[in-house]
Formats: C-alpha cells, sequence, structure tokens
C-alpha cells in the first residue's frame, strides 16, 4: 500500500487500495482566519490537516482537502458585516496598530475570508458526505474550527441515517492542555501549529510586554511549546484511533 495519504494524490489504484484496507475519510475544517499575529492564517486547516495525516500514516484512510468556508457567530452593523473574532477587544498597547487597539470595537481583522452562513455549510456537507458515502467509506472524522465542528456534530446522525456514514468528530478532551484546538491562538492550538507546522510560526511577535495581551477569546499563547503540541497530538491520535477501531476492530487493515 502506498505511503500517501491526501486523497489528491492518489492514483485510483492507490485510492482503492488504501480504501478497502480502512474506509475512512478525514476533513479537516479549516478556515482562512486571523489567529493572533503570530500563527498563519490557516491555522485551523493546517492543525486538522498534520494531525489526520499522521492518524492515516499509522492506522490507514483518506485524508480530504480541506474546507476553508465555515460558520461563526456574525452580526453586521452600519452596514458592515463583521464576523468571528472581528468581536474581540485588546488591552495590549503592542498590538494597537494590527487589531485596532485597547476596546476598540468589531473590525475587520486582516486575513480573515472564510463565513458562510450555517444552512449554506450543512448543504455543502451534505454534497460532501454524499460523495464520500458515493465514493465507498462508511466512516467520516472530521475536525478543526470549532463552530464548524460543531455544526458535524449536529448532523451526525442524519448523515448516518441517510448517507451509512459513520460521522465522528475530535473533541475527545474539553482541556487546553488535552484538547485538539480547543482554544483560539492561544497556548493548545499554537502548541499544535509549532509541532505540525513550526516553519510557521513567529513567536516574535512577543515582545516583553506580551504578559499584557487578553484578547477576549483568545488564550494567552507565550507558555506554548512544540513539546506540548507533540503531547496533545499523540493523545489525541491515540484516542482517536481506539474509535476507529470501535467501528472496524483492530483488525481491519
Amino acid at each position: 500500500m502506498t505511503d500517501k495519504v491526501l486523497y489528491e494524490e492518489l492514483t485510483p489504484g492507490e485510492f482503492l487500495d488504501r480504501l478497502n484496507g480502512l474506509p475512512v475519510a478525514y476533513l479537516p475544517l479549516g478556515t482562512l482566519e486571523w489567529h493572533g499575529v503570530h500563527l498563519p492564517l490557516g491555522a485551523d486547516g493546517l492543525q486538522s490537516q498534520g494531525f489526520f495525516k499522521k492518524v492515516a500514516a499509522k492506522r490507514g484512510g483518506i485524508v480530504l482537502p480541506a474546507l476553508f468556508l465555515g460558520p461563526d457567530t456574525h452580526k453586521e452593523i452600519d452596514g458592515v458585516m463583521y464576523y468571528g473574532m472581528d468581536f474581540l477587544t485588546c488591552q495590549s498597547e503592542h498590538l494597537a496598530e494590527q487589531i485596532g487597539g485597547a476596546d476598540a470595537g468589531p473590525m475587520r481583522l486582516a486575513g480573515s475570508a472564510y463565513h458562510v452562513p450555517d444552512e449554506f455549510f450543512v448543504r455543502l456537507l451534505d454534497s460532501v458526505m454524499w460523495n464520500l458515502a458515493r465514493a465507498g467509506f462508511k466512516m467520516v472524522v472530521a475536525h478543526g474550527h470549532g463552530p464548524s465542528v460543531k455544526a458535524v456534530d449536529q448532523n451526525a446522525a442524519r448523515w448516518e441515517k441517510e448517507y451509512g456514514l459513520k460521522v465522528v468528530t475530535c473533541w475527545f478532551f474539553g482541556e487546553p492542555d488535552k484538547g485538539l484546538q480547543v482554544d483560539h491562538a492561544g497556548v493548545n492550538e499554537t502548541s499544535i501549529t509549532m509541532y505540525l507546522r513550526g516553519d510557521l510560526v513567529d513567536m516574535s511577535m512577543f515582545t516583553e510586554k506580551r504578559d499584557s495581551w487578553t484578547p477576549k477569546s483568545v488564550y494567552h499563547p507565550s507558555n506554548a511549546t512544540k513539546e506540548t503540541g507533540r503531547k496533545i497530538v499523540e493523545m489525541n491520535m491515540e484516542a482517536l484511533i481506539q474509535k476507529i477501531d470501535e467501528v472496524f476492530g483492530n483488525n481491519h487493515e
């Protein structure tokens, strides 16, 4: 069996070999979204795809391209649509230029370009699930952007009934030191990105004033480490593989 795990890189024969080995599709739920000044805009998809690549290499299955569209909180104010982290406030002077300064109120954060209405996203996932079932998959694991993961959880039972797919997410552990992508650009996501794509993390953005940085809904990332990221990824890999084994048995490979 080929070592390649990315769907788009497989030939038809390689696809069938991996599908017959383990009919699991891994769906990274990404965004193009502001994740602090230190993480890449594609942090959601990069983390989930990197995690899934490791699981697929160890246990089997095929990793799908990341979706970059997703739902989120949103509100139109004075004719301007804001969504997601646009609503954060910042009490740190050293980030004033990047995100508008202390208590700046909602503003369009640089690089965020992903929002779609909830109904559209669910319709998109309906098509994804139908196509994956048609292609022969029996299980779909989806994870990444929080609101997207929530939408998957809310519709998983329906997809199993309509398409015969077992659909799960990776919220096995909710704590920041254990869960997979359970904060926003804080210690958890920063550590995971350090481990999976450390070349894309720029912690130099945090100066000696970093202890004063407390944006709403963004946990402080200064204690993030690659080793923390490794432990989080490995713990969640073990939990996911256990879930897969419950569905297929540990001899299916």
